[in-house]
């Protein structure tokens, strides 16, 4: 049975991320206060199970692609995991069918994955996500990032990023402060949000795609997704 995951399911689901992505208690302090609580709007959890074992799980997490003034909202596949017991079981494609057809209902335009293999790259474009994004190019603004003490994220200062930055894929609010609040505690995520946000108009080059994107409507072109870059990203 495929459902979406409630409150009551964070203690099962934060096992397999952790038996899957060596997660420590203060990385699960944070998804269950920013990814997993109920009162966070478009944010999703949905899980496999049967009977009451969880066989497979991923998030969906709220993110908007600006481009001049059109406004796409979409969702990233996030924190898919299947423990190791159950792999080479097809549960990620039955978990994705399920999300595809509640597209209308979760009224999304287009669907996106940072895969983190080539394996996972050949997965996600089998499933249709053929539209590949670059690494991002980002424009200076002024937020401040990595000081001792992070402030607190403001509407003022998320409305100056999205201003300064397009096109661009844009985490919502509550999704921007848990990538702040990872980097207070992981280096890896904070230099890396130091090193996007300092390129200033610059291109970073690879030949590999950063990212791929879904899209959910046949008004929506490959092209339109053309020199898109993130605001910030999340690992």
């Amino acid at each position: 049975m495929v459902r979406k995951a409630s409150e009551k399911d964070f203690e099962k689901i934060g096992a397999i991320w952790q038996e899957c992505f060596c997660l420590n208690s203060a990385y699960l302090s944070l998804l269950s206060k920013h990814i997993f609580n109920s009162n966070r709007q478009n944010t999703a959890i949905y899980l496999l199970e049967n009977n009451t074992e969880i066989l497979s799980v991923l998030a969906l997490l709220p993110i908007e692609f600006h481009k001049e003034k059109t406004t796409l909202r979409g969702a990233a596949l996030s924190f898919v995991a299947t423990p190791k017991k159950h792999r080479g079981n097809k549960y990620f494609h039955i978990l994705f069918n399920r999300i595809f057809s509640d597209k209308h209902s979760l009224d999304l335009d287009f669907l996106l994955v940072r895969p983190a293999t080539e394996q996972l790259s050949a997965l996600y474009k089998r499933e249709g996500f053929s539209i590949p994004i670059m690494n991002p190019m980002a424009d200076s603004f002024d937020i401040p990032i990595l000081s001792e003490v992070l402030p607190p994220l403001d509407a003022t200062t998320i409305q100056k990023a999205q201003q300064a930055l397009k096109p661009a894929f844009v985490w919502n609010k509550h999704i921007l402060e848990f990538a702040l609040c990872d980097a207070a505690e992981n280096p890896k995520t904070a230099s890396q949000l130091n090193f996007i946000l300092s390129c200033s108009r610059e291109v970073l080059k690879s030949s590999v795609p950063f990212a791929f994107v879904k899209s959910l409507s046949s008004a929506i072109s490959v092209e339109f997704f053309n020199n898109a870059f993130f605001l910030i990203t999340l690992e």
